[in-house]
């Protein structure tokens, strides 16, 4: 089967193509590819390089601090789709891509790719609370969760992966930066948004 899956994906775009192209030409099968090459040279000095022990994983899902306080809780929130994670972290068996970090965790990085569109400037149940600073406080709930202190980790971070022109044009602006992202948390945890 995979033979047949890897002939009708190599189609795309082509004449004789069965799906449009971007089944296989957009930014999660993008980010896949920068991720496993750079898995596969770990030599590599860049903000995506591999430490030892790391692995990758795309589509996973991150906790949220924010679960439904009571029944019908209208500004809760699930788990958030990360584009792609690198570090040490385990996916639970049986939960599609549940993610929580090892013990021995010293990585923690989550992408987010975006090739022709921005970040999203709010989420189903809040309002004023973004993309990033979203991904920001599940990776904040998921250390805690671990229980490792902060700085046991070589590498904390969240990346926007994005063309040039993009990152050029301010697609992203405001929504990245620090401030920004430590106001939105500060004020989904007291409530205001």
């Amino acid at each position: 089967m995979l033979p047949r899956i890897a002939e009708l994906m190599g189609r795309c775009g082509l004449g004789n193509s069965v799906m449009p192209p971007t089944e296989l030409y957009n930014e999660g099968w993008m980010l896949r590819l920068v991720l496993d090459w750079f898995e596969r040279h770990r030599e590599v000095t860049s903000p995506l390089r591999f430490e030892t022990g790391a692995r990758w994983y795309s589509e996973a899902l991150l906790p949220s601090q924010f679960k439904a306080q009571h029944r019908g809780d209208r500004r809760a929130e699930s788990f958030t789709h990360a584009d792609g994670v690198i570090g040490q972290f385990d996916i639970q068996p049986g939960e599609r891509g549940a993610t929580s970090l090892r013990s021995d965790a010293s990585q923690f990085v989550v992408c987010e790719a975006k090739l022709g569109s921005a970040l999203s400037p709010r989420t189903t149940n809040s309002a004023d609370f973004d993309q990033a600073a979203r991904n920001v406080a599940c990776m904040a709930h998921m250390i805690g969760a671990a229980g490792t202190p902060v700085t046991q980790y070589r590498q904390l971070a969240f990346y926007v992966i994005a063309p040039d022109a993009q990152i050029t044009a301010g697609v992203f602006g405001q929504l990245v930066t620090r401030d920004s992202i430590r106001a939105k948390v500060a004020s989904r945890i007291q409530g205001r948004s």
